[in-house]
């Protein structure tokens, strides 16, 4: 491997141990709502614009995740020229069915677009539970305001400002992003340590299985069962 990409293994490494570290707390502040929302039989909602939709994927609908999840891809774009338009949170959240009893987890490493702001600050107006992976360096602002403004739960990516880690050709090139290895990285955590939870409370975890191993599509069909109304898998 060329010394670029070393460093970019290391980078990763010291990244995804930043967040093992120091955001065990809020991952078990997470969990619990994750938790709260299974038994509520309520939705999880994974939101994330541009590259950070990727995460709110990771969220839903796969194997070893829970069933009561839902990647929101109505808004996203690979541009994600529309994040700065103001107003526009406020018009998709209209769109959106969300419940008291369900949780909304918004991934985006800034923060700051107005529509990620506008989007948290309707979710909590509508009585859910908002968690929020974002970089978080304790800077505040008083004329930037944040989805960390809103959040029940903040957990910080441990991403560098711009994402990327990497400098190259004189410092004219930026690249090697880390932030969407450690939202899947926080997400998994998530719900690892809500499954432990249910386990710990004597109630039945809704995991999904791999559809490509025997009898897990039928599985999975069944744990949809209460839930097909509201979800959806990719």
């Amino acid at each position: 491997m060329s010394p670029h990409q070393q460093q970019y293994y290391q980078h990763v490494l010291a990244t995804l141990n930043q967040v093992f570290l120091t955001q065990s707390a809020e991952v078990e502040q997470a969990a619990a709502l994750f938790a709260e929302c299974v038994k509520a039989n309520g939705i999880i909602h994974g939101f994330g614009s541009g590259h950070s939709f990727a995460a709110a994927v990771e969220l839903a609908g796969r194997a070893g995740g829970l069933v009561n999840t839902k990647a929101i891809d109505q808004f996203y774009g690979p541009t994600g020229w529309f994040d700065s338009l103001k107003g526009i949170g406020d018009i998709f959240s209209g769109l959106l069915d969300l419940r008291e009893s369900d949780c909304f987890v918004i991934i985006s490493n800034s923060g700051t677009k107005p529509l990620h702001v506008e989007l948290a600050r309707k979710v909590k107006e509508r009585g859910l539970k908002l968690v929020v992976i974002t970089r978080y360096a304790g800077e505040s602002t008083p004329t930037s305001e944040s989805i960390r403004d809103y959040a029940d739960v903040i957990l910080d990516n441990g991403c560098p400002s711009g994402d990327c880690t990497l400098s190259m050709n004189n410092g004219n090139i930026m690249t090697g992003p880390v932030s969407s290895l450690s939202a899947a990285f926080i997400i998994n955590n998530v719900v690892i340590r809500c499954i432990e939870m249910l386990l710990e409370q004597g109630i039945a975890p809704p995991v999904m299985r791999s559809i490509n191993l025997p009898g897990g599509k039928e599985y999975n069909d069944m744990l949809m069962s209460q839930y097909k109304e509201r979800v959806f898998t990719l």
